[in-house]
């Protein structure tokens, strides 16, 4: 706080040049950290604060977008693999199951990323997630990159 009373100190008893740029200074950087900070929660870019208003929900990154997914998505099923849970269509499982379905596809996972999305899932719906289907192919199997 002591820093914060000497930088003001110092803008009041400098010069009027002096002061006016040390307050445009302060103005325009406080102006862009607030807007790239709400442009942060506009785009909302992984999800984290809510599902997409005005854009379809894409995941590029499963990786960094699934908190945020997972928070803000209503499912009780939990379909967890490999690329080839991406061919699943939701539609189908929710009908056979009579659920509401979420997938996560983790192209190149290993059963260790399987097994953090699921934590992650557990932790955040608790009593909530009755189902978990779980889709692997023979590469998350694989000694070298299942530890």
């Amino acid at each position: 706080m002591s820093f914060l009373r000497r930088v003001i100190s110092r803008i009041s008893s400098a010069g009027t040049n002096g002061r006016k740029w040390s307050i445009v200074v302060i103005a325009v950087t406080l102006s862009v950290i607030l807007g790239a900070a709400l442009l942060v929660f506009i785009v909302d870019p992984h999800y984290r604060y809510r599902k997409p208003a005005f854009y379809d929900m894409v995941y590029y990154e499963i990786y960094a977008t699934a908190p945020g997914i997972l928070r803000t998505h209503d499912f009780d099923l939990f379909m967890l693999g490999t690329s080839m849970t991406r061919n699943f269509f939701l539609e189908d499982i929710d009908r056979e199951f009579n659920c509401r379905s979420i997938k996560f596809a983790a192209s190149g996972g290993t059963m260790r990323d399987l097994r953090k999305f699921f934590d992650t899932a557990a932790a955040i719906k608790k009593d909530k997630l009755k189902r978990v289907v779980l889709s692997l192919d023979i590469y998350p199997l694989n000694k070298d990159y299942a530890h």
